[in-house]
């Protein structure tokens, strides 16, 4: 069994409106997403000997 991940990053604004405190104001996150794949290798085709193609997977 093999196993496979990968990190995006990314960012995002907000404000909560009706709220009084520090977030009441506009400010911004920045968030990780981590995504992972695992499985047994291919046996045949262009997958032999991998779990997936990488580069196909990095797309999602």
């Amino acid at each position: 069994m093999f196993e496979l991940t990968t990190d995006a990053y990314f960012d995002s604004a907000h404000f909560l409106a009706d709220y009084y405190g520090k977030c009441e104001n506009l400010h911004g996150h920045r968030w990780k997403v981590t995504v992972g794949i695992a499985g047994d290798l291919g046996s045949e085709g262009t997958e032999r000997d991998m779990v997936c193609d990488f580069g196909a997977f990095k797309k999602l």
